[in-house]
């Protein structure tokens, strides 16, 4: 089974740039993800600082390996494991009942508590990194392949932070009706 180049490379492109936007939310407030990683109740305090940093810089590294022909096969597997990371995360403190944590995602609803909707969309942000890792079929990409990339990745960015704002709206709605309702 092969993958078409140009989907191949919207795929990854997104990817990257997920993770890249993903490593500026880190950096921007450094305390805030701490104290994320904090709520999120898996890791000593002793150890939040460091995780964060690793978290951090394996995006960066994955944003860029993802980019480079000769790693992005790898660079996919690891994503996709990444990914399951933090979607085990919000799987385990949901099971758990902690359902007030902050989600730490970046976006519109970086501040929204956990639901389902986020696992969700990481199991999306799985299999679009393991496909994105599947052989190449055998074609060059011309200039029209650039253009569809390029949309596609633009594209791929709304829907995004519309998923994003979408969740965040909905879950404010049931809070209201919730508030309206008591």
């Amino acid at each position: 089974m092969s993958i078409d180049p140009a989907v191949a490379a919207t795929l990854r492109v997104a990817l990257a740039a997920l993770f890249v936007a993903a490593v500026h939310h880190k950096v921007r407030d450094p305390a805030g993800f701490r104290a994320t990683l904090r709520d999120y109740a898996l890791l000593p305090a002793a150890t939040l600082g460091p995780a964060g940093v690793a978290l951090a810089v394996a995006e960066a590294g994955l944003a860029a390996a993802l980019l480079v022909p000769a790693t992005a096969a790898s660079a996919c597997i690891a994503a996709a494991g990444l990914l399951t990371l933090y979607g085990g995360a919000i799987g385990l403190n949901l099971f758990r009942g902690r359902r007030h944590v902050a989600c730490g995602c970046l976006g519109p609803a970086a501040d929204q508590p956990l639901h389902g909707g986020l696992l969700v969309r990481n199991g999306l942000l799985v299999v679009a990194a393991l496909a994105a890792g599947l052989p190449v079929a055998g074609r060059n990409l011309g200039l029209l392949d650039a253009f569809t990339v390029v949309a596609a990745v633009v594209t791929l960015a709304l829907l995004y932070l519309a998923s994003d704002g979408l969740m965040a709206s909905a879950r404010a709605a049931g809070l209201a009706a919730e508030r309206h309702a008591s």
